[in-house]
C-alpha cells in the first residue's frame, strides 16, 4: 500500500485519477466524494472495486458470482467483503491474471462514517496476514489529507507504510507554467495583453496550490474584463491561498445581492447529499430562474454546472471554506450548517405537500420534470437528521407522518429508492428516540440540531418506526409495483400498528382482509 497525502487542492485526486486512468486495464478504483451521497460511504468501496475487477477479467466473473450468493455478503463488514470479493477470487485465478494489479481508493478524508482508519489499517494488516501470493501482485495507492487519526495509525505502525506528501513538494515552477499557458490563451481572445507581473501575482495568490491557480485564472477570465479582475487581485494586498481566492469570487456577488439570496442556493449546492439541476433547484427553493442563472453566471469560477445541468462545487473544499466560521468570515455567504439543513428540510416538506397526493403521481415521479420531488422524497430525512427541529419543522414533519407517509413509499418505489427510505428513516429514528435521552447530560452539547427533538409527539415517532418495519418488510414487495403499497402491503400490516390505523381505513377499498406479524413472511 502507498499513501499520498497532501492539503486541500494540492493534486492528489489528479494524481490518483492519471494513475486509475494508466491502471484502468489492470486494475480498480474507488473516489470517494461528498458531491454524492453513495460517494460518501465506505460500504460501497470493495463491492464497487470487485465489480470493476470482474469487468476487466471474465476469469474473475465464477469466484465473485460464488462469493454473491452469500445473501449476507452485501451488508457483511469490509474485512469480509475485501477477503471474499476481491482477495479470494484473485488468489483462486492468479495465474490468469496481469502481474500487477493496482487499485486506486481516492479521497478517504470525504468519507461520512468515520472510518478512514479502518480502511487503511484493513489494507495495511489484512494483505500482511493473507497469502504471500498476493503481496507482489495487488498494489493500493490511497490519496487523503493528512488528517490526525491517519497520522496517529501510520505513527502506531509497528512497520513502514510508503508515503508522500504531496504538499511538500515545491510546485511553483509547474503553475508558473499552466499560468502562463492560460494567460496566453486569454491574450489571444480578449484585449488582454500578457504581463510577467501578472504570472508572479497569480502564482504568489495561488499559493502551489494548483485548485487555487485554476480558480484565480477563471476568476481573471470570467469577470468584465481581465484587467479589471487582475486589479482587483493586485488590490488584495500581500495575501495567498485558496481561502483569499474563494473570498475574492463571492465578494464580487455580495456586493450585488442580498444575503439570502445568496445563501439559499449556494448554501443548498454545498450542503446537497447529491448534485441537483439547475431546474430542480429553482423548483425547490422557489427562486427566480433568471437569479440562478445570474448566480451561477457569477460564481462559475468557483461552482460549476456539468453535463445534464447538475450544478457541482469545483473542489470539496469550497463546501470546507464556506462552513467553517473561522474561515469563511463575511455573515453574508457564511452558511451554518445546521440552520441551512433546516431550510433544506423545509423545503423538502413543502415540496411533497404541495405534489405527493396528487391522482397523477406515477406520472409526476417518472416523467422526469419533478426532480426536486425525487430529491425532497430520497433526502428530506437526512437533512431533517442535521437540522434544528424547531416549531416550524416539527409542525411539517407531523403533517408528513400522519398524511403523506404512504404517498411517499410509494414515489420511492416508483423512482427504484426504497434503500434509501429504510436508511433515512433509521438515521431520524436515532435522532428521536435517542437524543431526548441526552437531554441535561454532558453529550447534549455534541449534538445542538437534536435540542428540540422532544418536541415531536410519541404519535409521530411510532408512525415514522413503523413505517422502516413497513419498508424494510415489504420492499421486495414494492419494489415488484408500487400499488403494491396500498393493495396488498399496508393491508398485510398488523392492525395494532399506528400506521396502519392511521392510513387503512382511506384506502379501504383496495383491503385484503389478513394481517400478518411483522416477522411474518411473505409467500
Amino acid at each position: 500500500m502507498f499513501w499520498l497525502c497532501g492539503s486541500a487542492g494540492s493534486g492528489k485526486s489528479t494524481i490518483a485519477y492519471t494513475v486509475a486512468q494508466e491502471w484502468s486495464r489492470s486494475g480498480a478504483s474507488f473516489f470517494f466524494s461528498r458531491a454524492r451521497l453513495s460517494l460518501r460511504e465506505s460500504r460501497l468501496v470493495f463491492q464497487t472495486i470487485a465489480f470493476q475487477l470482474r469487468i476487466n477479467y471474465p476469469i474473475l466473473i465464477a469466484p465473485i458470482s460464488r462469493a454473491l450468493e452469500d445473501p449476507t455478503i452485501l451488508t457483511a463488514n469490509s474485512e469480509t467483503q475485501l477477503q471474499k470479493l476481491i482477495l479470494d477470487p484473485i488468489l483462486q485465478t492468479q495465474t490468469h491474471l496481469p502481474k500487477r494489479l493496482v487499485i486506486v481508493i481516492d479521497a478517504l478524508d470525504e468519507c461520512d462514517d468515520n472510518v478512514i482508519v479502518n480502511i487503511v489499517e484493513l489494507l495495511a494488516t489484512t494483505l500482511d496476514r493473507y497469502d504471500p501470493s498476493i503481496w507482489n501482485r495487488l498494489r493500493f495507492l490511497v490519496t487523503s489529507r493528512p488528517e490526525q487519526p491517519l497520522l496517529q495509525f501510520f505513527t502506531d505502525l509497528h512497520h513502514d507504510i510508503p508515503s508522500f506528501d504531496v504538499s511538500a513538494v515545491n510546485a511553483e515552477k509547474d503553475i508558473r507554467i499552466f499560468l502562463e499557458d492560460e494567460l496566453q490563451k486569454l491574450a489571444h481572445s480578449t484585449p488582454y495583453e500578457l504581463k510577467e507581473k501578472d504570472i508572479r501575482l497569480l502564482a504568489r495568490i495561488s499559493d502551489g496550490v494548483f485548485v487555487a491557480a485554476r480558480i484565480a485564472v477563471d476568476f481573471v477570465a470570467f469577470g468584465k474584463s481581465p484587467d479589471s479582475q487582475l486589479q482587483k487581485l493586485h488590490n488584495a494586498g500581500h495575501i495567498s491561498g485558496l481561502d483569499v481566492i474563494y473570498r475574492l469570487v463571492l465578494d464580487t456577488i455580495a456586493q450585488e445581492s442580498s444575503e439570502w439570496d445568496i445563501l439559499q442556493p449556494i448554501g443548498t449546492i454545498v450542503l446537497s447529499f447529491t448534485p441537483l439541476s439547475r431546474r430542480a433547484l429553482i423548483d425547490l427553493l422557489r427562486i427566480r430562474a433568471e437569479h440562478l442563472n445570474h448566480l451561477l453566471h457569477a460564481l462559475r469560477a468557483i461552482i460549476h454546472v456539468r453535463e445534464g445541468d447538475a450544478i457541482y462545487p469545483i473542489h470539496a473544499s469550497l463546501r470546507d471554506f464556506l462552513t467553517n466560521p473561522d474561515r469563511c468570515t463575511d455573515r453574508r455567504v457564511f452558511v451554518h450548517p445546521t440552520h441551512h439543513h433546516s431550510m433544506i428540510s423545509r423545503a423538502c416538506f413543502d415540496c411533497m405537500a404541495s405534489l405527493l397526493w396528487k391522482p397523477d403521481l406515477r406520472n409526476i415521479c417518472l416523467d422526469g420534470k419533478k426532480l426536486h420531488l425525487t430529491y425532497a422524497c430520497q433526502y428530506w430525512a437526512r437533512h431533517l437528521a442535521e437540522s434544528n427541529l424547531d416549531r416550524s419543522l416539527v409542525d411539517r414533519l407531523h403533517d408528513f407522518a400522519s398524511s403523506r407517509l404512504l404517498y411517499w413509499i410509494e414515489c420511492l418505489s416508483l423512482i427504484d429508492d426504497l434503500d434509501l427510505g429504510i436508511s433515512g428513516l433509521g438515521i431520524v429514528l436515532k435522532v428521536l428516540v435517542v437524543s431526548p435521552r441526552l437531554h441535561g447530560c454532558e453529550h447534549k452539547a455534541k449534538y445542538p440540531y437534536l435540542q428540540h427533538s422532544d418536541q415531536v409527539s410519541d404519535q409521530v415517532t411510532v408512525l415514522l418506526s413503523d413505517a422502516h418495519c413497513f419498508l424494510e418488510h415489504f420492499e421486495d414487495m414494492l419494489s415488484i409495483s408500487a400499488m403494491y403499497t396500498y393493495t396488498a402491503a399496508l393491508h398485510l400490516t398488523p392492525a395494532t400498528t399506528r400506521l396502519y390505523q392511521q392510513y387503512a381505513s382511506k384506502f379501504k377499498g383496495m383491503a385484503l382482509h389478513l394481517t400478518l406479524n411483522w416477522e411474518s413472511g411473505i409467500q
